[in-house]
């Protein structure tokens, strides 16, 4: 709400801004108002554009005339929701992006499709909707509903919009219902403005879109095989119909229409984090009306117990978690918060769903989604695996050469951090693109063994990894990945010492370069990480068994907390408008020498036996899966024993 001044000061920059007449005009509305707190002017204008002035928002939810009988005179909508629809139609406000976000059921797809009902409430308000914005008479303006697929976005927002409408005495008495009992919907007055639905940008031909809501996107249920494709499809329907919003209702510098996006945080529609960080990263997010709470800033307090609990929400480093009662005191919570933690203190009734899985309630209840914390792979299997000792070949995650240039990748290697690992078998993976993506070059080495107990409860010797090195190689702008380039470098390693076994590759585009490899006597193969999940399966496993000594890489790291399995398909894929070359060659090295260094089983006592045997009483039988795998480490770090 505007205090006195800032009411001045906008009606003075209105009155410099304006034209002569409209001066005059504005000068009259102001004295009439002091004079009688009326203005027959104002009346008169507004009525020059308007069949009728529209209400207030608040008006529109409480009165009977409108949405009361569907909000029970506004008592069925939340506080929380009362103050945002004013907030979004306040004067002032100027948002052409309403994203509602955060926690589960708390009223988000309603209060949207409300704030959608008062927009074409608005629109029908106009004397003539299509002479007010500049277009052709002929010219139809649509409210289009869309999601995943048309029946989804028929069954969710659309279904209910329309029963809100034929509950509502104005709209009915400004319009009529189609025939069809079951599958009615509301049809205007003036055959100017149409109601619809669709999934995609195709479905927003020929319409100019003065509102476009989507909901929440459920995949699973509308049978999506494929859902980062899915997604991306999505992305573009949201940004093509936006830009319909955007560029067909602006008027005096303002868009008169609106976007509302319905999105949980990490639903199927999880794109919009994205979406709105990079808005926001763009400087225009002061034209987004972003809501974002917690299930008990949002939900009335009477439905919870007066009494909180503490809980401290971490990030990807750090692992968040309920807070004993017994380490409750202001001086522990402040020390909490010096170490990053951000103290959230939900109502007791939820403490039984944050201790039985925090990750879940966070999102759930508290609308907070921590980066990797529900991911295939977590940044806690990666930190019990990272050593900050050792130091990349490659001193930066991305290279960038090309085709044209004379750069070479090895000249950005310093072989001197990698020495110690070059007599130890290796294994490369390329995940090669063409030259809008990066590609990605991975290099692990079998430096020992392990003893793991297997599926079946049984001992076995896996291969304990080193990683020599992961980076990516970026084409320069109007430039390509520099394939010969990528060979060479290959060539170069085992030149100068390293005992590189084996090199798989991951696309059919990559055929060229692995017949290159093969004639210089390297063995190649084809690895699909995209195809089947088995080779990120195998990286996890071999990062929750703590197998590896993995270099501390930034880009690599982010990458893998952000994988996501697609419950369908199976196949492990990056988050929408994210990246995996790394991870590939990451993985893809790491699945390679796997298959070329299978585990095997381990009879302890046999082996025990068979040591005491030869080598007589001195030597203690071996009782433990550790020491047996020490053993076996040490003679393989030392083939002169061998």
């Amino acid at each position: 709400m505007l205090d006195c001044d800032e009411i001045v000061t906008r009606i003075r920059a209105i009155y410099h801004s304006s034209e002569p007449e409209d001066q005059y005009y504005l000068r009259q509305i102001l004295e009439e108002i002091a004079a009688t707190g009326e203005s027959p002017t104002y009346q008169d204008i507004w009525l020059h554009d308007y069949i009728e002035i529209p209400v207030d928002i608040k008006t529109f939810l409480e009165s009977d005339a409108f949405l009361g009988k569907v909000t029970r005179n506004g008592k069925a909508i939340y506080p929380h929701w009362h103050q945002v629809l004013e907030d979004l139609f306040s004067s002032s406000a100027d948002y052409e992006e309403c994203i509602f976000t955060g926690a589960t059921r708390i009223g988000k797809s309603s209060t949207a499709i409300t704030a959608t009902s008062y927009m074409l409430y608005k629109l029908m308000c106009l004397r003539d909707p299509q002479e007010y914005f500049g277009k052709k008479d002929v010219s139809k303006f649509s409210i289009l509903f869309f999601n995943i697929t048309k029946d989804l976005a028929k069954q969710v927002g659309y279904r209910e919009f329309n029963d809100t409408l034929a509950a509502s005495p104005w709209f009915m008495s400004h319009g009529h219902l189609s025939q069809s009992e079951q599958n009615f919907y509301y049809i205007p007055d003036g055959g100017k403005i149409v109601i619809d639905y669709g999934s995609t940008g195709a479905h927003a031909l020929g319409q100019q879109v003065f509102v476009g809501y989507c909901d929440e996107c459920n995949f699973a249920k509308a049978g999506i095989k494929d859902i980062q494709k899915a997604k991306a499809a999505m992305k573009d329907t949201y940004n093509t119909i936006a830009t319909r919003v955007k560029g067909t209702f602006r008027k005096n510098g303002h868009v008169l229409g609106k976007m509302f996006a319905v999105s949980s945080k990490k639903s199927d529609s999880d794109f919009m984090e994205e979406y709105v960080r990079q808005q926001r990263a763009a400087g225009v997010g002061n034209k987004m009306f972003v809501d974002d709470h917690p299930q008990w800033e949002v939900l009335p307090s009477s439905m919870f117990s007066k009494e909180k609990f503490y809980i401290a929400v971490g990030d990807r480093h750090k692992r968040g978690f309920v807070v004993p009662d017994t380490q409750t005191q202001p001086e522990a919570i402040e020390e909490l918060k010096s170490q990053g933690y951000t103290i959230l203190t939900p109502p007791r009734d939820m403490l039984s769903d944050f201790m039985a899985d925090f990750d879940i309630a966070l999102r759930d209840l508290a609308g907070i989604s921590v980066p990797g914390a529900l991911s295939f792979i977590t940044q806690e299997a990666l930190n019990a695996c990272i050593n900050k000792s050792r130091r990349s070949p490659f001193y930066n995650d991305i290279i960038q050469t090309g085709t044209k240039d004379k750069l070479t990748i090895e000249e950005f290697f310093h072989i001197k951090e990698v020495e110690h690992l070059k007599r130890f078998p290796g294994y490369i993976h390329l995940d090669l693109s063409l030259n809008t993506d990066k590609s990605g070059i991975g290099y692990n080495c079998i430096s020992g063994r392990k003893d793991v107990v297997g599926e079946d409860g049984k001992i076995v010797s896996s291969p304990m990894f080193t990683h020599v090195f992961s980076v990516s190689i970026e084409a320069p702008r109007g430039d390509s990945i520099p394939y010969d380039k990528i060979t060479k470098f290959v060539v170069w390693l085992r030149r100068n010492g390293f005992n590189i076994q084996g090199v798989s590759r991951d696309q059919f585009q990559s055929e060229y370069l692995g017949q290159l490899l093969e004639a210089q006597g390297f063995k190649v193969s084809r690895l699909s990480l995209d195809r089947t999940p088995d080779g990120y399966i195998a990286l996890r496993s071999v990062l929750l068994e703590q197998r590896i000594d993995m270099l501390d890489h930034k880009l690599l790291q982010d990458e893998l907390i952000h994988l996501q399995r697609d419950a369908f398909s199976g196949r492990i894929d990056h988050q929408l408008g994210g990246s995996k070359d790394a991870a590939d060659g990451f993985a893809g090295s790491i699945w390679n020498a796997t298959l070329s260094a299978p585990a095997v089983p381990v009879d302890a006592k046999a082996v025990a036996n068979a040591v005491v045997a030869v080598n007589g009483p001195r030597v203690p039988v071996i009782g433990t899966s550790s020491s047996l795998g020490q053993a076996m480490a040490n003679l393989y770090n030392n083939p002169r024993k061998r």
